[in-house]
């Protein structure tokens, strides 16, 4: 650590785990997730893919040792706990998640108790719990999850600095039958009018982080922009519609959000973002994980073509750093490589952000 760098806040953030219906047994591929049928055929069955038990050992010595370090980190998981909202596929995770090791399916646990006040559904998460997109969620959204919006109780770090997160649910005006919901498009204007309604003015040294499954970004894994595509009418799957595309700039700008931690897409991807309503600007940190505990790699037995490829395992581990009398955000995606290790370092780069790491400056004294 630098000289006159002080780290204040730990949290670590996951995304995309994508619990599947459970194989059974004690063989490690055994605890990974069945496969959906036609996966071989269709590349857009790939999000079904499930969790894979070699992930979850990774994520589990990553926490163990993070906690050796850090005793006291945040965890959030930014969406998509399941493969397709399952209610038997929310209890796997929340024992994963919550269960010391002994207690858990998979013999490997967080053991993270309130992992479900700092987290947020994603649109698998609303499925009907059977591979079918539409239809009415199950039983185990309501079970684990609260309703949304959530505005966090404010987090004091410093008597001059204190967090205050934002959760929201991208899929809130998406309907169960709708083309939206087929192509896993976020939807959520009236979450940002609940908000506007509720979320007090931000406080002096109050930093806003907004957790939201979708990303203002655009979807596509090799495009480059700086900025987000606007304005358009038809806007491509798994992104978000341009109203609540619209309306997220202005409430960003409007309500001072800083940062806004999202997944959804499974590819990394650490961005500033410029919003404006035509007179004053803003920067956004938005930090996009990628999905971290799904399968990143086809089975042996599927014959796959070569052209399709599957994002690393990926999780990001972001601090609260003063230094001096300036205060930062810094943000490092770190991804599973083939010693079965979560790494920050590496020279691998096909689906992975042109930056690993990222860091924005909240306010200097």
């Amino acid at each position: 650590m630098p000289s006159g760098e002080q780290v204040i806040f730990n949290l670590l953030q996951v995304s995309d785990l994508h619990f599947g219906d459970n194989l059974g047994g004690d063989a490690p591929e055994r605890l990974s997730a069945r496969l959906p049928p036609l996966l071989s055929r269709y590349k857009h069955f790939d999000g079904l893919l499930g969790h894979h038990y070699k992930a979850l050992t990774a994520l589990h010595d990553f926490y163990r040792s993070l906690w050796n370090q850090i005793p006291k980190c945040m965890l959030i998981v930014s969406g998509d706990l399941t493969a397709n909202g399952a209610e038997s596929q929310f209890d796997l995770a929340h024992g994963y998640l919550s269960s010391q090791c002994a207690e858990s399916a998979f013999g490997l646990g967080l053991g993270y108790d309130g992992w479900a006040s700092t987290s947020i559904a994603g649109n698998h998460d609303q499925w009907p719990g059977n591979n079918r997109v539409l239809g009415s969620p199950t039983a185990g959204l309501k079970k684990y999850f609260q309703r949304f919006p959530i505005i966090g109780p404010r987090l004091e770090l410093r008597r001059e600095l204190s967090l205050r997160f934002i959760f929201v649910d991208s899929d809130a005006d998406v309907s169960p039958w709708g083309s939206d919901r087929f192509f896993a498009r976020g939807h959520f204007i009236s979450q940002l009018t609940e908000l506007q309604n509720r979320l007090p003015p931000a406080e002096d040294g109050e930093i806003r982080i907004l957790v939201i499954h979708h990303s203002l970004m655009n979807a596509a894994p090799d495009d480059d922009a700086d900025q987000p595509t606007r304005s358009r009418m038809f806007p491509p799957a798994l992104e978000i519609t341009d109203h609540s595309r619209k309306a997220l700039e202005r409430f960003l700008l409007e309500f001072d959000i800083r940062v806004m931690l999202c997944g959804h897409l499974h590819v990394p991807r650490l961005s500033t973002v410029d919003v404006s309503d035509g007179t004053e600007k803003s920067e956004i940190l938005e930090v996009r994980c990628g999905a971290t505990t799904q399968r990143d790699n086809y089975p042996y037995e599927l014959d796959i073509d070569r052209a399709r490829k599957l994002a690393p395992n990926t999780l990001v581990l972001h601090k609260v750093v003063q230094r001096y009398r300036s205060f930062y955000w810094q943000s490092e995606v770190y991804w599973r490589n083939k010693s079965g290790k979560f790494v920050s370092t590496s020279n691998y780069s096909s689906l992975l952000p042109r930056e690993l790491k990222k860091e924005i400056l909240l306010f200097s004294q």
